[in-house]
């Protein structure tokens, strides 16, 4: 739970989850916060650790999660997740109106911010028994990439096999071409697409998180209206 918190606090930004240098690991953010020291030096490292929460406020769900939101959010506010939208969303109700809502801000919810509300858990750090998730620098963007004990991938462990008509690319900015392989030959992550063989495209964008093939999974789906 502690874990839990210090990472909302820092919005998602800790090494384990995006491993660039300035930022700061779990063990590092829990003692940055159970030290009970206040020199220039553990003042500096907390601002910067924690610099996402100018104007924001810390909140927890009902059941349990924890995560940061717009300081305008208050108590009754609901969150959403939107497929192909990275963060989730902060709505209130509009008075009066049946299923309509004001967006209030996009907010950092730990737990959700990878499709867990489509596809289920993910463990924070990856373990030989545990699928886990960070980010990293693929062909030059930024992606989630997956791991379980020696095994590293682009795709994602909980989605299964691709629609008919689908299949698994990858491309290399060493040749400038697709290949079936995952990795060059020095270990170097090639960037994930995926091939439609109809419209005889590749694109970025993974078919199983449509929002079709995600309600024919069973995700619960809601229309609302934003006013």
């Amino acid at each position: 739970m502690l874990d839990a918190y210090l990472c909302s606090l820092a919005g998602g930004k800790y090494h384990e989850a995006v491993p660039v240098a300035w930022y700061q690991s779990l063990r590092e953010l829990r003692h940055l916060f159970q030290c009970g020291e206040s020199s220039e030096d553990i003042t500096s490292q907390a601002d910067a650790a924690f610099s996402v929460l100018g104007g924001r406020s810390v909140f927890s769900t009902a059941d349990g999660l924890f995560g940061i939101c717009h300081s305008s959010g208050k108590i009754g506010d609901q969150i959403y997740v939107t497929p192909g939208v990275l963060p989730a969303i902060l709505l209130s109700n509009v008075p009066g109106q049946s299923n309509s809502y004001r967006i209030k801000s996009e907010c950092y919810l730990h737990g959700f911010m990878n499709a867990e509300a489509f596809l289920g858990h993910l463990a924070a750090i990856p373990s030989e028994r545990d699928w886990g998730y960070h980010f990293q620098k693929t062909q030059g963007v930024w992606e989630p990439v997956f791991t379980n004990g020696g095994t590293t991938t682009q795709d994602d462990p909980r989605l299964g096999p691709l629609p008919e008509g689908w299949r698994k690319e990858y491309w290399s900015e060493v040749t400038d071409r697709f290949y079936n392989d995952e990795f060059e030959s020095d270990g170097t992550m090639r960037q994930l697409f995926f091939y439609n063989h109809v419209t005889d495209e590749a694109e970025s964008s993974d078919p199983r998180l449509t929002s079709e093939f995600l309600k024919k999974r069973g995700v619960p789906f809601e229309d609302i209206i934003i006013v």
